[in-house]
């Protein structure tokens, strides 16, 4: 639970999205889901996934607010393996 009376969610546990200490998490732009963001791990090409869309919607708005990035869409991947060899 937050500390915050009028945020009831864990936000403790996701401080590392909006602190600076790993710059790497941005915010993808997501119009169908509550709060309009996905949460996105551009060095890992990963997506947290919340099972509560409040919780979901309060954490984007937080790392909103802390100026995180948002993109429109994924950034471009790396090369395919095989074109690595």
């Amino acid at each position: 639970m937050s500390d915050e009376p009028d945020k009831p969610y864990g936000f403790d546990e996701f401080a590392y999205l909006w602190d600076g200490s790993q710059p790497d998490w941005v915010l993808l732009t997501a119009p169908e889901l509550l709060g309009g963001y996905r949460v996105f791990n551009t060095q890992k090409c990963l997506r947290l996934h919340f099972d509560s869309d409040e919780l979901n919607a309060a954490l984007c708005q937080r790392m909103k607010e802390a100026g995180c990035e948002v993109l429109d869409k994924l950034p471009k991947g790396p090369p395919p393996r095989d074109a690595l060899d």
